[in-house]
């Protein structure tokens, strides 16, 4: 079952949508299906708008399942997803900076990108 629904409403825009009850922990699956979005992203010549969101109303995205943090995938592909997302190694939470920096130098995001909670 996957664990990041993606509804196509049109060639340009998708609906990407949390499922990983009960707190939509970020855990080796989701990491995994999420590098599978962004290189689908990648890929889209006509994709302009992509809206994130959560199946649960209390949790967009709770944080990094720690405990299997030995599971997430090593071969990060060729975007380096990743490695953006995996914990900080001194606090135990995703690098955001990381992320942002990774969001902001990929051709993609020249699409309108919005995360909503």
């Amino acid at each position: 079952m996957k664990k990041l629904r993606i509804t196509r409403h049109s060639p340009a825009y998708w609906r990407a949508t949390f499922d990983n009850p009960p707190l939509n922990l970020l855990d080796p699956e989701v990491a995994t299906e999420l590098r599978e979005l962004i290189n689908q992203m990648e890929t889209s010549k006509e994709l302009k708008v992509i809206v994130f969101d959560s199946a649960d109303p209390d949790f967009y995205i709770g944080h990094v399942d720690l405990i299997r943090a030995g599971e997430f995938p090593t071969d990060v592909g060729p975007l380096d997803f990743l490695k953006a997302i995996k914990p900080d190694q001194p606090t135990g939470k995703p690098d955001e900076s990381t992320l942002k920096q990774f969001l902001a130098t990929h051709p993609w995001t020249a699409k309108v990108i919005q995360i909503c909670n």
